[in-house]
């Protein structure tokens, strides 16, 4: 951990950078707040290298710290639908659907949930409703695409994994699953051929 200094000196480099509001005047209460803020950004970077347990345990301690602050709640539940714990993943969510209703991201989560659950109707149900109110949500397309292959809508698969790669044109899991959707179309060509780009 950073002494109480670094910590006071690292805050003052987030708030000039824009990255946080200024706090109050007392160091021990700044210094915790940077400590915060540095473990939510490192457990960003877990999330995005799929390292979800890693990330689960910053965020349920960040959650704990600050049980008000909404991206904490939504990111735990995350983390927890990542790791198979759907159960604790909705009890987690069910305060944020009851009090502020479906956001983008809640309403990806619960489609995750349901997806994970073999659900895929109703994690369809609650995909589209994200992409209804917030197309550009990570992962999102991904997760329709995943959705449409397991009701063996293979052409609407294709569109969600093409989205996808539209938003990011680098994702392996968007090849990937794009070359399935085509290989399920017999479209072999095709299908190898998103399946080399995958592997580079």
């Amino acid at each position: 951990d950073l002494e109480p200094q670094g910590s006071a000196a690292l805050l003052e480099q987030f708030i000039a950078l824009g990255y946080m509001k200024p706090l109050d005047k007392d160091k021990d209460r700044a210094a915790a707040a940077c400590v915060r803020e540095r473990n939510w950004a490192l457990a960003r970077v877990h999330l995005d290298a799929f390292r979800y347990a890693e990330a689960l345990e910053l965020v349920e301690q960040l959650h704990f710290e600050e049980p008000g602050r909404g991206d904490f709640r939504l990111t735990l539940a995350h983390c927890q639908a990542r790791l198979g714990l759907l159960d604790e993943a909705e009890r987690t969510l069910a305060p944020i659907l009851d009090s502020a209703g479906e956001t983008p991201f809640a309403l990806f989560i619960r489609g995750t949930i349901e997806f994970d659950r073999g659900n895929y109707e109703a994690s369809l149900k609650h995909l589209l409703a994200a992409e209804k109110a917030d197309p550009r949500l990570p992962d999102l397309h991904q997760a329709i695409g995943n959705s449409y292959l397991r009701r063996f809508r293979y052409p609407d698969a294709e569109r969600a994994f093409e989205r996808a790669l539209e938003i990011d044109s680098d994702s392996a899991q968007g090849r990937q699953g794009l070359a399935i959707a085509l290989l399920r179309q017999r479209r072999f060509d095709e299908a190898a051929g998103a399946a080399i780009l995958a592997d580079h």
